[in-house]
């Protein structure tokens, strides 16, 4: 199943949404009464993001994909 890649997005468009997403992850760092797994979550979260995904071609559809072609 082909898949819409993050470069295939506008710059511009992405940075919209990611930085706010970037910061509410940082606050949500800031939370007294995290876990550790609850903070490594979030950190992984932040080391990810914006990064590529690898897809196999195998993959199953996330809930909600729409399929091209």
């Amino acid at each position: 199943m082909p898949f819409i890649t993050r470069t295939q997005i506008d710059p511009l468009l992405r940075k919209k949404h990611v930085g706010p997403y970037r910061a509410d992850l940082r606050r949500r760092l800031l939370l007294p009464g995290l876990s550790q797994a609850e903070r490594l979550s979030i950190r992984d979260q932040l080391d990810n993001l914006g990064g590529v995904k690898l897809y196999r071609a195998d993959s199953p559809s996330k809930p909600g994909a729409i399929p091209l072609g």
